[in-house]
């Protein structure tokens, strides 16, 4: 049988582990949060920069439509109407947009790209063929 000293002392022992896990935890959790909140900060100053002509590309209407373009013949995109390829090319210069503007902020374009065969698609339609990909996998 274990003196009760020796079961006091590994449960202080424990206890202090746990505590001091949680603190990491907490540590953790606090300084993405920050890393979180001065994205945002800087997104934001780097827009409001943009909307105002000092960063960033201000692409026009016809290169804009020339790279969407360019983007549908190299994924193969076809649409069923004129109206569906209209709307399609609205979020595809949302995302091209976004990705000036990171490009602006932070010199490259890798957290916005118009690469992938994804460009064109909504928010709602991202979440769900998100799910669905990682459902495959």
């Amino acid at each position: 049988m274990r003196s009760p000293t020796a079961i006091m002392a590994v449960a202080a022992l424990l206890l202090l582990l746990l505590s001091l896990a949680a603190a990491a935890a907490a540590d953790t959790t606090a300084s993405a949060g920050m890393e979180w909140e001065r994205m945002q900060e800087l997104h934001l100053r780097v827009w409001a920069d943009w909307k105002a002509g000092k960063h960033g590309k201000k692409r026009s209407k016809e290169e804009t439509r020339r790279v969407f373009t360019e983007w549908k013949a190299q994924h193969g995109k076809k649409y069923s109407s004129a109206r569906e390829e209209e709307r399609r090319y609205a979020l595809f210069k949302e995302t091209l947009r976004l990705m000036d503007l990171h490009e602006a902020a932070f010199g490259n374009s890798s957290f916005y790209g118009i690469e992938g065969p994804f460009s064109d698609l909504s928010n709602e339609e991202w979440r769900t063929k998100s799910a669905a990909l990682v459902g495959i996998l």
